[in-house]
Formats: structure tokens, C-alpha cells, sequence
């Protein structure tokens, strides 16, 4: 998957893709159509009557599948309205934005293990999962940049990330 971003970042794929109908039509779309098709797969799938949603934790149910589905569809259509939405209303460059942008290798790196160990630490702490989500993006977002800005000062490193 990493060799296929390269590809496309040297070919302009991705900007191509951004300046299309198409990615502002897939985000603004899934906006609307997102929650009326979960309701769908939800409703067709006995949830919403008896309260149960065994079916849709997994296993080889049409309607895990469905969740699933809906799930990835759902996540590359906001992938693709965003992408829209920063390259028409957000395309500027100001220095914390190249600050990010000379560590966003690092951070690709570095991300998931801060992730987790941020994630288990903040685990027993009392607070929703809406809020600890919220907590969890925000000092991983910090975290990650900080750590890759660190790893570029190893000598060692700085030439890889």
C-alpha cells in the first residue's frame, strides 16, 4: 500500500483525485447516505427489534458484512470529501504546517505504538469512550510529532525519516 501512495504522489494521482467532483460528492454523500444506510443494514438485520448485535460482531453473517461494508465504504468516501474539502478551502502553508509536513514520515512511523501505549495507559482512567478518544487524538497527535521531531535529531535516523 505504501509503495502505491508513492506512485501516486509522484504522478499526481492524489491531487487529481482531490480537485475532482468525485471525492466532494463521495464525503458530502456519505454525510447523508452514511447513517441512513447503517440504519438500514441495522434494521434489516433484526437489531432494532429485539436489541441484539451479536450478529454484527463478526463471523460469517450477512450482517457483520454488512457493518463491515459500510465501515470501509463510509471511510474512504470521508477520505476522499476531505482531501476535497482541504485542497479547495484549507490549501496554504504557514510554518507549523511545514514543521508537520518535514515530520509526517516520522509520525507514519512512530504513530502506532505511541497509540497503543497511550491507549493502555489511559484505559482504567474513569471518562467515556468519546472522551478518552478525544484525549487519546489529541496527545497522539502531540506525542507522534514530538517523537519524530526527536528521532531526526538522531544522527542515524535523520537521513531515513
Amino acid at each position: 500500500v505504501f509503495s502505491v501512495g508513492v506512485l501516486a504522489g509522484r504522478h499526481g494521482w492524489l491531487e487529481a483525485l482531490a480537485c475532482s467532483r468525485l471525492a466532494a460528492r463521495a464525503g458530502g454523500g456519505v454525510l447523508v447516505a452514511g447513517p441512513v444506510a447503517m440504519f438500514a443494514v441495522l434494521v434489516l438485520g433484526g437489531a432494532m427489534k429485539s436489541g441484539d448485535f451479536q450478529l454484527f460482531k463478526g463471523g460469517w453473517h450477512w450482517q457483520a458484512f454488512g457493518l463491515a461494508a459500510w465501515e470501509q465504504l463510509s471511510g474512504v468516501a470521508l477520505g476522499l470529501g476531505a482531501m476535497a474539502l482541504f485542497q479547495r478551502r484549507f490549501n496554504t502553508d504557514g510554518p507549523l504546517a511545514r514543521w508537520m509536513a518535514r515530520h509526517s514520515f516520522g509520525v507514519y512511523v512512530l504513530h502506532a505504538p505511541i497509540l497503543v501505549a497511550l491507549a493502555l495507559v489511559m484505559h482504567p482512567l474513569p471518562g467515556g469512550p468519546v472522551l478518552k478518544m478525544l484525549l487519546l487524538t489529541g496527545l497522539g497527535l502531540v506525542l507522534s510529532h514530538g517523537a519524530a521531531a526527536l528521532a531526526k535529531q538522531v544522527p542515524g535516523l535523520r537521513q531515513i525519516l
